[in-house]
C-alpha cells in the first residue's frame, strides 16, 4: 500500500502493507532499510503507524476494537521484534509522539462508543497517564477515504492533518500548546484531495503532501439495456 515513513535517525522506513486471503485480511507494517535490504514485517495487523522519537519504538493502533469493550487500543512494538506494549486502552487511533517522549497526542472516534460522528484530539503526558481533551473534530470534516492521523512536527509546536472544507480538501494544523486550528493551504473552489499521510520537514517549516484534483460528471449513457 506504501505510505513511507522515515524513522527520525534515518536508518529504516516503515511503511503498510495489504494482507487479503483466506484468513486474514487487514493492514501490516513492514520495515525496510533505506537501501532496500533487511525486509521484514513489523507489525502483522494495525494501523495508523507512527514513530518514537528515538526511533527504538512503532506505535499504532489495533484494527478491530476489543469485543468486550468495543474500543480500539495503541500499542507501541521495540524495532527488533517482540512482544507488542499495550500503552493506551481508551479507544485510542492515529498516535503523534514528541520526540521526546514527554507527550502522546492521539484521536478518539466516538462513532463506536456513543455514535456520534466525532472525533476528539486528546493528549496525554505520560503517554500511560490521564488524558485532556484538546479539540473536536466533526466527522465531516474527515476525509473519508484516509481516516484521521495528525503528524506532528519535529518542534513538537503543531499536528498537521487534512481535513474537509466546503470544496475540497486542505491542510489544516493545530497547535499542541492551546488546540486551535490554522489552515495553512487554501486550494478555493478547485476539488481537491491530498493521498494518504503528510510529512513535516526536518526544520519543522514544511509540510509535504501529495494532492490530486478531480471532478465528477453525470452523463447519460443510450442503448444499454437494449
Amino acid at each position: 500500500m506504501g505510505v513511507p515513513i522515515w524513522s527520525p535517525q534515518g536508518s529504516l522506513i516503515t511503511f503498510a502493507t495489504a494482507r487479503l486471503s483466506a484468513d486474514v485480511r487487514g493492514v501490516g507494517y513492514r520495515l525496510v532499510q533505506p537501501d532496500g535490504s533487511g525486509l521484514r514485517m513489523l507489525v502483522p495487523l494495525g494501523a495508523w503507524a507512527t514513530w518514537s522519537g528515538d526511533g527504538k519504538w512503532l506505535y499504532y493502533s489495533e484494527s478491530s476494537p476489543i469485543q468486550e469493550t468495543g474500543s480500539f487500543r495503541l500499542m507501541k512494538i521495540g524495532v527488533g521484534g517482540g512482544s507488542p506494549v499495550i500503552v493506551r486502552t481508551d479507544n485510542a487511533q492515529g498516535p503523534a509522539v514528541a520526540a521526546d517522549g514527554s507527550s502522546l497526542y492521539y484521536v478518539v472516534p466516538l462513532q463506536n462508543l456513543n455514535g456520534s460522528r466525532e472525533y476528539e484530539l486528546r493528549v496525554a503526558r505520560p503517554e500511560d497517564g490521564p488524558s485532556t481533551l484538546m479539540a473536536r473534530i466533526p466527522g465531516a470534516r474527515v476525509p473519508i477515504w484516509q481516516g484521521l492521523h495528525p503528524v506532528i512536527s519535529k518542534d513538537a509546536k503543531w499536528l498537521g492533518m487534512p481535513l474537509d472544507d466546503n470544496w475540497g480538501t486542505n491542510i489544516w494544523i493545530a497547535s499542541t500548546a492551546d488546540g486551535k486550528f490554522k489552515r495553512i493551504t487554501d486550494f478555493g473552489q478547485r476539488r481537491t484531495f491530498i493521498a494518504r499521510r503528510i510529512s513535516w520537514s526536518s526544520d519543522a517549516k514544511w509540510i509535504f503532501a501529495a494532492v490530486g484534483e478531480g471532478d465528477a460528471d453525470i452523463v447519460q449513457m443510450d442503448g444499454l439495456l437494449q
